[in-house]
């Protein structure tokens, strides 16, 4: 669990050579409010809000343990450092507490530097696209695992050409 409502992210000042930071953080910021805008079961909406902060330099998914952490969002063009899982299209780090559960930070990596990722709603134009990948990523930033219901959002397979933005 988060320990507030109302959870800040930051993006990676250089975002990606592959797309338009604009409209990457666009889709971004759209990914993150599907998860808050969200009608519960008996009505009412998600309580969980989140907040773009300033654009930062730090280029890797990190947690302190002595100081400030930033739950970033980047893109990794160059190189995909993690091991045996090349076509992943993104990882999220999620650090936190053992004994309480609660979330200390959590940071977002997409996979530019082996799968093309577009921003397009028009069907044909779609390689892997952010919005989808970014609203999957918001749920393991939240704490939620994969699913076994291939429909859902959650689920640990994604197809290419895909738009599957909604929860």
């Amino acid at each position: 669990f988060w320990p507030t409502s109302c959870i800040q992210y930051n993006m990676n000042r250089r975002g990606t050579n592959e797309l338009d930071l604009n409209e990457a953080r666009i889709s971004i910021g759209a990914a993150f409010s599907a998860w808050s805008e969200i009608t519960c079961e008996g009505g009412g909406t998600a309580k969980m809000t989140f907040s773009a902060g300033a654009d930062i330099s730090c280029k890797k998914s990190e947690f302190n343990k002595t100081g400030a952490n930033v739950n970033v969002v980047l893109f990794q063009d160059e190189k995909w450092n993690y091991r045996g899982i090349d076509g992943t299209l993104a990882k999220t780090s999620v650090t936190y507490s053992d004994e309480t559960g609660e979330i200390l930070d959590a940071d977002i990596e997409v996979n530019t530097a082996n799968n093309t990722v577009t921003l397009s709603d028009v069907p044909g134009e779609v390689d892997y696209d952010l919005e989808s990948i970014m609203v999957h990523e918001v749920g393991h930033f939240i704490g939620i695992a994969h699913s076994a219901d291939s429909n859902a959002i959650m689920a640990p397979s994604y197809s290419p050409g895909d738009i599957k933005r909604e929860l």
